[in-house]
């Protein structure tokens, strides 16, 4: 565990340990261990800009992310055994903001822990693109949700003309199906 006061200390000790992973998804399978993550990210453009960090998998129990802002490590803590409300962003994987400034080079560490395989699928946008982007994915969401449940209430009506019990299984494990993806 890791505290405000003593995280220079932690730094200074273990900067050289990190090494420089050869996969583009770093994987660990199952551990009890924490696994740290440092991020070395360089703006190259001429203007300020507000980019997101999004952990392509949901199922992550406990993420540190550490982010200095001026002398001092701000500490925020986030994962799937927190609660969905305490997200910063209304989205089914975590996101981070980073305010990087124009031509410089900032680092981050990540302190990650889960009793799921640890597979940890980084990816970095930029804050104006990341929401116009998701926007087709979604309503490909939304249009599946919609066959579902089209498909709840055709056999359900199904069942009730016909008396048939197997469109009312069809219609049942439908309507589960559904409710199995929508809490994933």
């Amino acid at each position: 565990w890791v505290t405000p006061w003593n995280f220079h200390v932690f730094i200074d000790n273990f900067s050289d340990k990190f090494t420089l992973s050869d996969k583009d998804i770093p994987q660990f399978g199952y551990t009890n261990d924490s696994v740290w993550f440092r991020l070395k990210i360089k703006d190259i453009s001429t203007s300020p800009k507000t980019y997101l960090l999004e952990f392509g998998l949901p199922g992550l129990d406990h993420i540190e992310f550490y982010q200095q802002s001026g002398d001092k490590w701000e500490k925020i803590f986030f994962g799937d055994r927190l609660p969905y409300a305490s997200r910063e962003f209304d989205h089914r994987n975590f996101l981070v903001k980073l305010n990087l400034l124009p031509e410089t080079e900032r680092t981050f560490y990540l302190k990650i822990r889960t009793t799921n395989s640890l597979i940890v699928p980084f990816s970095i946008h930029e804050s104006t693109h990341f929401f116009s982007n998701i926007l087709p994915l979604e309503a490909w969401h939304f249009s599946f949700y919609g066959i579902l449940c089209v498909m709840i209430f055709y056999n359900g009506f199904i069942c009730l003309a016909f008396r048939s019990m197997t469109y009312f299984l069809y219609s049942a494990s439908t309507f589960f199906l559904l409710i199995f993806y929508i809490l994933l």
